[in-house]
């Protein structure tokens, strides 16, 4: 599949963040885990300037949402899910090729007795919804190329 991924994003590749204004760290923390895919997995280049990227993204959080899904004998929740939902827009120059892809991913956490360890699973939360979307992400980038160029 990443052959494919490849023949979609590759050479100097932009991206550009569109903040998530209700959570600005973890619309940073978007494009940081997007520029470590790019580098490691696709072993594209990352380049700050937008005239000189042969791929371009557009990336950014379209919703992020809690929903309890457990609560104890006392009616306070004890297990949410959070779910990111993430819209990435890349047109890559070479192949005139312009796709918008629209994905979402959960991760289950319990809440603690503690508000500070809570709102850091939560935040850790969003981390790893965000990584299995961006990774999701990929796949259908690498799907569409193959669809589009049998």
């Amino acid at each position: 599949m990443s052959y494919y991924v490849k023949n979609e994003i590759n050479g100097n590749v932009f991206i550009d963040l569109n903040v998530y204004t209700n959570n600005t760290v973890n619309s940073v923390y978007l494009k940081e885990i997007a520029n470590e895919i790019i580098i490691s997995e696709i072993g594209a280049s990352l380049t700050n300037n937008s005239k000189k990227a042969d791929t371009s993204i557009v990336i950014y959080f379209s919703n992020i949402s809690f929903i309890a899904l457990e609560y104890d004998v006392q009616g306070y929740v004890k297990l949410y899910r959070t779910t990111v939902h993430i819209k990435f827009n890349y047109k890559n120059k070479e192949h005139k090729i312009r796709r918008l892809l629209n994905v979402s991913a959960s991760h289950d956490y319990f809440v603690d007795e503690s508000s500070i360890i809570t709102d850091l699973k939560k935040e850790e939360s969003i981390k790893i919804a965000t990584r299995k979307a961006l990774s999701e992400i990929f796949s259908k980038v690498g799907t569409e190329s193959l669809r589009y160029n049998k």
